[in-house]
């Protein structure tokens, strides 16, 4: 391990100005390796203010120098670190803590900074790194690379909160040149393992400690102004088309035939929580720990925050942040949205279910919950008896074909999620499934889901005309995804393992533009 003190720095601002600065010192020009910034848990008592971030930054930003052959360390492109504040107001001092939360096996990077004032009008701080790899016999060596490479990175921490002051305060201060310390001005000496570097942490955490709504998917956010080149990029609305276009093409192609600009934009906003919310729950394994878990959770919280339903900050995340801007959530659409977290969460553990009736329940769960908040935004109303209904019916169908759509992949990984009561009717058990031992019976169990989704979609269409024309819309993706399901399963002789039964229709794009000027689904 390596431990590397900087030279003082000293502020031409106040303490209070700094110390304000400093929770909002990103975006800034010079901190473009910063991708995303939230708080995932703040305390304030009578004396302090204590603020826990999540900061995500991008990996290569000193990995530059370290050889491709080290192939395990080069390939960490972003790097999640956990940055902890401390603002004491009694005794005028301001102390952060910051350690990466990934790849701790093999990299270990603490920093310890002090913020205290001088006189009215000056801010000093002092910062401690340290730094530890454990690569063999080369741990040296790139350590060394880290620390030299931290020290030129500081003139920019620096550059740009000075940056920040500046845009606050509205005036420009002299700074003292940003020259960094030579290494003549600086300490720097090896530790022993176990060594004085214990100071300094504070610093190691487990993954047990962190907080429920951590997040360790990186986020785009807003910057400022002056950078008007990448705003379009980091726009939340802007994640939402790219997030939606990629998962949930046929729902992106619907909405694309929308002409009201803010109808889209509920849309899109609803599409990308769903989104964001099934890839967490396809990152969830048995074995894989609670932070998944903990993330479905902060989805949850974040719902009840924008209902006004429970007190604090709004997450810097894109998704939350364009819901906010264009979703007005009532009670009832609070509903509908846990309904999307709730549904994932009652499949954890990659169990089979218990019977149809079961199924049947976790579709209408899901995706008539999601038909509903879509219906909602495309007029009012949205809560009749007859476009439940039809939203139930078109839910289950979806979700059967969902189901059978994913069992080769599943398969794949060794989960079987079949109903139970289909499979003891037709003599399959899991291990039978898994193995292809009965193939005549699989077949015959398949068939009795695509039944199910066959009845379930043409009870549906039966009662499209209670459906006001103009919610529609929110049905059309969901049957087509359907009828694209069907029609390879009867194409393969009701087999699911089909590469056909993976992909987009080939013509989804004109079969959905031919339905919605027929205003049919």
């Amino acid at each position: 391990m390596r431990f590397w003190e900087a030279s003082n720095y000293l502020f031409n601002y106040a303490f209070n100005e700094v110390s304000t600065v400093f929770y909002e010192r990103y975006p800034n020009s010079y901190a473009k390796h910063i991708m995303s910034e939230d708080v995932i848990d703040r305390q304030i008592t009578k004396d302090q203010i204590i603020t826990r971030k999540l900061i995500v930054k991008k990996g290569n930003s000193f990995l530059n120098a370290v050889p491709k052959w080290m192939s395990r360390l080069a390939s960490v492109k972003t790097i999640p670190t956990i940055e902890e504040s401390i603002f004491d107001r009694r005794t005028r001092k301001l102390t952060t803590y910051t350690r990466n939360v990934s790849f701790r096996d093999i990299l270990i990077l603490d920093e310890k900074c002090y913020y205290h004032p001088v006189d009215q009008n000056k801010t000093e701080v002092r910062r401690e790194v340290a730094c530890e790899v454990n690569y063999g016999r080369f741990s040296g060596l790139i350590e060394k690379v880290i620390l030299m490479t931290f020290r030129k990175t500081i003139k920019k921490t620096l550059a740009g909160f000075n940056e920040k002051l500046e845009e606050r305060f509205d005036r420009h201060a002299n700074q003292r040149n940003l020259v960094h310390p030579k290494r003549s001005n600086a300490q720097e000496r090896r530790l022993e393992p176990g060594g004085q570097s214990r100071q300094l942490l504070h610093l190691r955490t487990s993954r047990k400690m962190l907080p429920a709504k951590v997040r360790l998917i990186p986020r785009a956010f807003r910057r400022s102004a002056h950078s008007s080149a990448q705003t379009k990029n980091l726009d939340p609305l802007h994640h939402c088309r790219q997030l939606v276009h990629r998962h949930d093409y046929e729902h992106f192609l619907t909405i694309q035939l929308i002409k009201d600009n803010e109808i889209k934009s509920a849309l899109l906003s609803i599409l990308s929580l769903n989104v964001e919310i099934s890839l967490i729950r396809a990152k969830i394994r048995p074995n894989s720990g609670v932070d998944g878990i903990n993330q479905l959770k902060f989805w949850k919280d974040s719902m009840k925050i924008l209902a006004g339903l429970e007190k604090g900050p709004v997450p810097r995340q894109p998704t939350i942040k364009a819901l906010q801007a264009n979703c007005k959530i009532d009670q009832t659409k609070l509903i509908l949205l846990e309904n999307l977290v709730t549904a994932r969460q009652q499949t954890l553990g990659d169990r089979p279910f218990k019977d149809m009736t079961s199924l049947e329940e976790h579709s209408k769960l899901l995706n008539s919950s999601l038909i509903q908040l879509l219906a909602s935004e495309l007029g009012s109303d949205s809560n009749s008896e007859a476009l439940k209904n039809v939203a139930d019916k078109i839910g289950v169908s979806l979700g059967v074909t969902t189901l059978m759509r994913a069992t080769l992949p599943l398969l794949k990984e060794g989960v079987v999620m079949l109903p139970q009561d289909l499979l003891q009717i037709h003599g399959l058990t899991p291990d039978r499934v898994y193995n292809n031992k009965n193939p005549e019976a699989f077949k015959a169990l398949v068939k009795d889901l695509y039944s199910t989704a066959e009845i379930s979609l043409k009870s549906a269409r039966k009662l499209s005309a209670e459906i006001p024309a103009t919610k529609r819309p929110a049905f059309m993706a969901s049957a087509l995804k359907i009828d694209h399901a069907l029609k390879c399963v009867k194409r393969a002789d009701y087999s699911l393992f089909t590469k056909e039964l993976q992909q987009h229709g080939p013509f989804a794009a004109t079969v959905l533009w031919w339905r919605f000027k027929r205003n049919r689904f």
